[in-house]
């Protein structure tokens, strides 16, 4: 149960703009996102999954996930995406870090297909 009718709006607004992008067809700037983000690593750094949601204001929060094999390809990653004009608030939570080896993370972003 919600608490109230705000709550509601808030939860019929969200699931309708994840119908909008689940009824279209795949939009571009997602791919132009994934072309991105491979490109920014390197052999030691595994992307696994990858999600996207809409922002109201255009554009899209990233989420991707994987495994980079030492701290140091997992901070060139990093460095390589916010390098890229398209992404911004980069996040890697800092326990992303803590294992040496074969560490897995997941990195969140806003982008834009167009350059600002």
């Amino acid at each position: 149960p919600l608490a109230s009718q705000g709550g509601l709006e808030d939860v019929v607004g969200d699931m309708r703009a994840r119908l909008v992008v689940l009824g279209a067809p795949p939009h571009e700037a997602l791919s132009g996102a994934l072309t991105v983000l491979a490109a920014a690593r390197t052999k030691d750094v595994r992307l696994t999954q990858f999600s996207a949601e809409p922002l109201a204001e255009g554009g899209w929060t990233v989420s991707v996930g994987g495994v980079a094999a030492h701290r140091d390809a997992l901070a060139s990653f990093e460095r390589a995406v916010k390098a890229e004009r398209r992404f911004a608030e980069v996040s890697l939570p800092l326990g992303s870090f803590a294992k040496e080896k074969e560490a897995p993370f997941t990195l969140r972003a806003r982008y834009r297909d167009t350059l600002p």
